[in-house]
Order: structure tokens, then C-alpha cells, then sequence
């Protein structure tokens, strides 16, 4: 019970802090969406094929949920200078406040 409170308060603490439209969370439960943004919190800015490789799922399931995360405010991407001019994916202010949040979460959890 204490668990699942816990949980509850901070996911609220988590939208009204991040001022996350609700519509827009809907993406958090989706398959590997917080896989991702944990991903990018720990390890930083990324290309979508490190971001693939590390989370080790296909590709096409990892397109759609990077374009959708990216499409809610979540994630930034941007062109690299130099060739293969491949784009770099990074979590925005927002995509940022979550995932710290989410990583919290996920700290109660493993404590118990």
C-alpha cells in the first residue's frame, strides 16, 4: 500500500512540476518510452541507432516511440555538422524533469 502511494504522489508530482499535458503522458505507457528517457538521463545525448542498440528491441518499434516522445516535448533532436550527418537525440527542459522524476520513482520501487 505504502508503495503504491508513493508511486501515485510522485507521478502527480511529476505532471504538475513538469506541467506535462496529460494527452502528452499518454506516451510514458507506451512500450521502452521510459526506457528511453532513463537511457538519455544516465547517458546523455544520442543517435536514434545508439538509443536502438542499447535498448536492444527493433528498430521500427524504437522509431515510433523516439518520433512520439520527441513529438510531446519530451525530446530534442538535432543535425550533426559533420558526415554521416546523422541527427543526435537529447531530453528537452521537460524531457529532462521527467525523466529525473521517473528515475526517482524507480528508486522508491527498488528500495522495497
Amino acid at each position: 500500500m505504502i508503495r503504491y502511494k508513493c508511486k501515485v504522489i510522485s507521478l502527480i508530482r511529476l505532471f504538475m512540476i513538469c506541467e506535462l499535458e496529460m494527452g502528452k503522458a499518454d506516451v510514458l505507457e507506451q512500450a521502452h518510452a521510459i526506457k528511453v528517457l532513463l537511457l538519455l538521463r544516465t547517458e546523455g545525448e544520442k543517435t536514434r541507432t545508439q538509443i536502438y542498440r542499447a535498448i536492444g528491441v527493433g528498430e521500427p518499434v524504437l522509431v515510433k516511440r523516439v518520433n512520439e516522445l520527441r513529438d510531446a516535448g519530451l525530446l530534442e533532436e538535432h543535425v550533426l555538422d559533420v558526415k554521416p550527418f546523422s541527427k543526435n537525440v537529447q531530453l528537452s527542459k521537460v524531457g529532462r524533469q521527467v525523466a529525473n522524476h521517473l528515475a526517482a520513482v524507480e528508486e522508491i520501487l527498488e528500495k522495497d
